[in-house]
């Protein structure tokens, strides 16, 4: 429960819309309740029983809240016996015992209202059109009240007056509190999950959905971004060392990738693929990045110089050969009820940076050598 009302708080959980208004429903009820027994208590007989069915009228709304889906009817009866008890009690009690209050925590409840309801949220006119109905009540009520007696003037002594006055002040308070609070609880919970949105347009902006790696737009991002690096650290005579001057690409390719489409098809296609790019990711530095650079082929940024880059690929190619990755079930068995396996491999050109190198003349270089590696047998690193 208290973890409940935390995640509510923080935004990160909706609060139920029924609750809600069903919640707002019984604080307005419970305080006609205590409207109820004051005025029996003071021989208030008619103010009384008029509470008492503004009491079953809230009673009837609780219960009608948890049967529909559509608010608006059910807010604009509020809104009407709102602005009729404060009118009518005013009149019975005069203006300086503030029931007239109640309609000012009507305009902010009302923008709130129409804020929150999907329905109603382009319709910015209808809390405006509450706060003019209200402010229109509001003075009418007030000229009235100027040149009026209220019905009960002799009968209300100072204590009581005073006494209803400040309850009234405490609850209007109360009420504008509450608009303010689940106001700000909407506004975290719509900041939470567009927050939330734009990270996951975000990954699928710059992720490839199957592998989980970085796609073809990222990865260029990336690539331009260490370009510049080198440019800089080019023109700065005091580079610490070669690592800080170079860099290599890896282009892989899975090994005939179309015999295991065709043979198991592409469902299984795409768990070879989820599998190599694990490897990848598995035997790079945090500091290095691996991309799915197009179909099978991807694209590994090694942040170092040739012959580390050369024994990184060769061991992602040791790592792939001798990974087994499921491709059949008991029914599709070698004939002892164990599952189909299968390996592939990866056969990978490496090109390193040199200054006045592009992205692309590598990337040609480091494809043509891969093709190179596969003309020679395939399952192999080739780096020059």
């Amino acid at each position: 429960m208290l973890n409940t009302i935390r995640q509510i708080l923080i935004g990160a959980e909706e609060i139920n819309e029924k609750l809600k208004y069903q919640a707002i429903a019984f604080m307005i009820g419970t305080v006609h309740v205590i409207f109820m027994v004051t005025f029996f208590l003071n021989h208030f007989t008619v103010l009384a029983y008029y509470n008492v069915a503004i009491v079953l009228f809230y009673i009837l709304m609780i219960f009608l809240i948890a049967k529909i889906n559509r608010f608006s009817g059910v807010f604009l009866a509020v809104f009407i016996e709102i602005l009729m008890h404060s009118a009518i009690a005013t009149a019975y009690f005069g203006w300086s015992c503030g029931f007239m209050g109640y309609t000012i925590a009507l305009i902010p409840m009302g923008f709130y209202i129409t804020y929150t309801i999907k329905y109603l949220r382009s319709k910015l006119y209808i809390p405006i059109i509450v706060s003019l109905v209200v402010f229109a009540t509001y003075f009418a009520v007030y000229i009235a009240m100027v040149s009026t007696d209220s019905m009960y003037k002799q009968s209300i002594n100072e204590f009581f007056a005073h006494n209803i006055y400040l309850f009234n002040q405490v609850m209007m308070l109360l009420f504008l509190l509450t608009a303010s609070v689940m106001f700000s609880i909407e506004i975290r919970y719509m900041q939470y999950h567009l927050e939330a949105e734009n990270v996951s347009l975000s990954r699928m902006a710059n992720f490839d959905a199957l592998t989980k790696l970085m796609n073809r737009r990222s990865m260029n991002i990336q690539l331009k971004q260490v370009l510049d690096e080198m440019e800089i650290a080019s023109q700065n005579q005091d580079a610490v060392s070669e690592e800080d001057n170079t860099f290599c690409l890896l282009m892989t390719d899975i090994d005939d990738f179309k015999k295991v489409n065709d043979t198991w098809g592409h469902p299984k296609g795409d768990e070879v693929l989820v599998e190599v790019a694990r490897v990848l990711q598995s035997n790079v530095r945090e500091a290095d990045k691996v991309c799915r650079w197009g179909g099978e082929e991807m694209l590994v940024l090694v942040r170092s110089n040739m012959e580390v880059a050369k024994s990184v690929a060769q061991r992602i190619c040791t790592d792939m050969a001798g990974t087994q990755i499921e491709v059949g079930d008991c029914e599709t068995s070698d004939g002892n009820g164990a599952p189909q396996t299968i390996s592939v491999t990866l056969t990978i050109g490496v090109s390193e940076y040199h200054p006045g190198d592009s992205i692309r003349s590598m990337i040609e270089t480091a494809d043509q050598r891969m093709y190179k590696g596969k003309r020679s047998g395939k399952n192999c690193v080739v780096a020059s």
